[in-house]
């Protein structure tokens, strides 16, 4: 069974405004429920052919009713035999369309993620990100996508090599953050994003920006992210060289205690580092292990900074303990994924790099011609998650 949540006019206004004023064409919305994102678009002057489809025939039927000068049909738009015997999917098809405009779907109820493909990238995404990759294969829609997606599939770290992809053809860039009583009945934390065709330059990475080559303007800018891996209550194998294990309960007022456990040495990493936790907000949990090795629970992350000790990232998170708070989502308990983390030390002037948890401290790059390429976000949140 598929989730039904539909758009509220408010949020359809947030996707209608993302389009720009001189919009031609056809516009499609594949999931159209009540059909309010291409109504919100028509009323805002703009001209254009609406063509919409849904799944459920109650629905379509009253969206002939309401609206007699749509294209409207009955679509499963992840069925291809669905897709293919609908007039209005192959009327936009034959005729092209300049923007989708889409509110799919975030899960059938009970249903498995979906196998998919999209350029370089092949794996298991949600419906809603299956969705997307319809739109942008089959429709291939001239100018571009606004779409309303889970807030997991958009900053979640498994869809990083998902959103490398998409970004080789299209800016990828967040128009608003809505909020989790967005949708009447569900408490779902969504985001709008924008999909912008590119003519012929490559994009270098989703929702974020490069920087390029560091300044050197106060030593190096280098920062390691590496998060935890072990679970807080998986027993540990004793004997051997040991190194201490770190969980949030021993982060507090920004110090580390003393562990009251400890784990095999090739399950550490190396410091020195600030400790921040992954769930749970950070608050007075920002610390430093000046040196040593430990073992991260996976409720940590480490920020293993290059060229230099834990204690200016230290300080500067601190000072913007506010805003490093905003980079954690969730509707339960608040959490932060490698790639939101990484993209807030790019937007404060560290050059981020994700590692995996055991790897040994990398090499500076501050001021090197290739940094830019090197440590695109592209390439550095392939690396881990």
């Amino acid at each position: 069974m598929i989730d039904q949540h539909f758009t509220p006019s408010w949020a359809a206004d947030i996707l209608a405004d993302a389009l720009p004023r001189d919009v031609h064409g056809g516009i499609v919305d594949p999931a159209a429920g009540t059909g309010s994102l291409l109504v919100a678009v028509e009323q805002s002057g703009r001209h254009f052919t609406p063509i919409a489809l849904d799944s459920d025939p109650a629905v379509v039927s009253e969206l002939r009713r309401k609206h007699p000068t749509w294209v409207v049909s009955v679509a499963d738009s992840l069925s291809p035999r669905s897709r293919s015997s609908s007039r209005a999917w192959r009327f936009a098809r034959s005729t092209g369309v300049e923007w989708v405009l889409l509110n799919p779907p975030f899960s059938y109820r009970g249903g498995p993620a979906i196998q998919t493909t999209i350029g370089d990238y092949s794996g298991r995404v949600s419906p809603s990100a299956q969705f997307l990759v319809v739109a942008l294969t089959e429709l291939e829609p001239r100018q571009g996508i606004v779409a309303v997606l889970p807030d997991g599939v958009v900053r979640g770290d498994k869809y990083g090599p998902f959103w490398d992809a998409v970004s080789q053809n299209h800016k990828v860039v967040e128009i608003a953050d809505l909020r989790t009583s967005a949708f009447p009945g569900v408490r779902a934390h969504c985001r709008v994003v924008k999909l912008e065709r590119l003519e012929s330059s490559r994009a270098v990475g989703p929702l974020m920006r490069v920087p390029g080559p560091i300044p050197q303007r106060d030593g190096c800018r280098c920062v390691e992210v590496i998060r935890g891996r072990i679970p807080r209550h998986v027993p540990l194998s004793v004997g051997g060289e040991r190194a201490p294990f770190l969980h949030t309960t021993d982060v507090l007022d920004n110090l580390v205690r003393d562990a009251d456990r400890d784990a095999p040495v090739h399950l550490a990493t190396s410091g020195p580092a600030v400790i921040i936790p992954r769930i749970g907000k950070p608050g007075r949990k920002i610390a430093t292990i000046s040196r040593g090795s430990f073992a991260l629970s996976d409720c940590l992350i480490a920020l293993r900074p290059l060229g230099r000790g834990p204690e200016p990232l230290a300080e500067e998170l601190r000072v913007e303990v506010d805003a490093l708070s905003r980079a954690y989502r969730g509707t339960g308990a608040p959490y932060v994924t490698v790639r939101a983390l990484t993209t807030f030390l790019l937007e404060h002037g560290w050059h981020a790099n994700a590692t995996s948890a055991s790897a040994p401290p990398g090499a500076c790059l501050c001021g090197a011609a290739e940094s830019a390429a090197r440590l695109s976000p592209a390439a550095t949140l392939s690396a881990a998650s």
